[in-house]
């Protein structure tokens, strides 16, 4: 093994670092014991713009091939690879300037850490790991410097972050119970109340959660035999406009096109500023109309819903015609009997909430496979299980 410190020439270098062969040829370089060598491919690596984790491959290569060593080469040879950790050390720390780091960035500071550590540079292994975030080992060093303040500023450190990590953990768990007994909306809540650094996992969970709630005062459902019933309290918007309470197909119906509202004595509909117009039992409307206990509605020339009035609470809607022809909506004001479409469910009430649809129970219900309590909030792609009937909130 060469230990005279010839140089390579500098083309040679210059073009490993321009291919991105460093790694490579520090092993080589290593092996050989060509430090002089060593030393320019750290130079030109500095100076060659390559990025943390190409620099940071570099420095791992090397302590690789330093590990394979023998004994006797190590110790024939320490003040070349002290050198050679220390230049590698510097080298990262150097290229990390941000308050704020990436995992990249961490990592490369933990490696100068531990390349610091062996150069017995107990203040600066512990100024790397502290940078890195890793107060546990930034206190062993800071101790073995002598240096008991910082050891022991960052001893409460990791004492407190030790203390927030059991609270995250009390809040995941929590956050997950509730969100398992159809609690969403409490879930929600005590993920925003959540004002720790390290619960950026659970506020993106709470995001994801919100982002599947049943808005709107409308909730669909899917029955046992794949049709999909609407439930919406009033007063409903019917139109193509996916903010509608219910959503219709048909092109020829406005966006927001009729209103159906409720009375002390019963319903009544009007026309929402349409383009078509809306006609009750062939009249066309100019100002809210009453409904009849039963009739049919058309939304412009091809859209036809017919209606039933089941009482002063309850109104059914049917598509008649058209591409909505297998519109299945009930609407109300209050809780909604899930009976009314499936009648099993004589227990279960539904209530279309504007931050999201509730359901009250008086009997045995499973949420996602999860027995839950008298009320629970609806999900998109929840799955409610009663009185052996499977229904899906879509």
């Amino acid at each position: 093994m060469a230990k005279n410190g010839s140089r390579l020439k500098p083309t040679p270098e210059t073009g490993a670092a321009r291919s991105r062969a460093l790694p490579a040829l520090v092993r080589m370089l290593a092996l050989d014991g060509e430090w002089a060598s060593l030393d320019a491919v750290m130079l030109e690596a500095r100076v060659a713009g390559l990025s943390l984790p190409q620099i940071h491959d570099l420095v791992r290569a090397m302590c690789t091939t330093l590990s394979t060593l023998s004994v006797a080469e190590r110790v024939a040879m320490a003040e070349e690879i002290q050198s050679a950790k220390r230049q590698a050390a510097t080298l990262l720390c150097d290229r990390i300037s941000r308050a704020e780091l990436t995992a990249i960035e961490q990592e490369a500071l933990l490696t100068a850490g531990e390349l610091l550590l062996d150069l017995e540079d107990y203040g600066a292994a512990g100024a790397a790991f502290e940078r890195a975030g890793d107060d546990r080992r930034a206190a062993n060093a800071y101790g073995a410097a002598g240096d008991i303040d910082r050891m022991e500023a960052c001893l409460a450190r990791e004492d407190g972050q030790r203390s927030r990590r059991r609270e995250l953990r009390d809040l995941v768990s929590r956050f997950e119970a509730l969100l398992a007994g159809g609690q969403r909306l409490a879930a929600l809540d005590l993920a925003a109340a959540a004002d720790l650094p390290e619960a950026a996992d659970l506020h993106s969970a709470a995001v994801e959660v919100d982002q599947r709630l049943c808005r709107g005062r409308s909730v669909a459902l899917r029955g046992p035999d794949g049709a999909v019933t609407r439930f919406a309290s009033l007063p409903a918007l019917l139109g193509r406009d996916g903010f509608c309470q219910i959503v219709l197909r048909d092109a020829g119906v406005s966006r927001q096109h009729a209103r159906v509202l409720a009375g002390t004595t019963g319903f009544s509909v009007e026309d929402a500023g349409s383009r078509a117009g809306t006609w009750l039992c062939r009249a066309k409307l100019s100002a809210p109309v009453p409904l009849p206990a039963q009739g049919q509605l058309a939304l412009g020339a091809h859209c036809r819903i017919d209606f039933v009035c089941h009482g002063p609470a309850l109104l059914e809607l049917v598509g008649a015609v058209g591409l909505d022809r297998g519109l299945h909506a009930f609407l109300g004001v209050g809780p909604l009997p899930l009976a009314a479409a499936f009648p099993a469910l004589a227990a279960l009430h539904v209530l279309p909430e504007e931050r999201t649809a509730r359901v009250a129970c008086t009997q045995p219900v499973r949420l996602a496979g999860q027995l839950v309590g008298r009320s629970f909030e609806l999900l998109h792609g929840d799955v409610i299980e009663a009185a052996g009937q499977r229904l899906e909130v879509v």
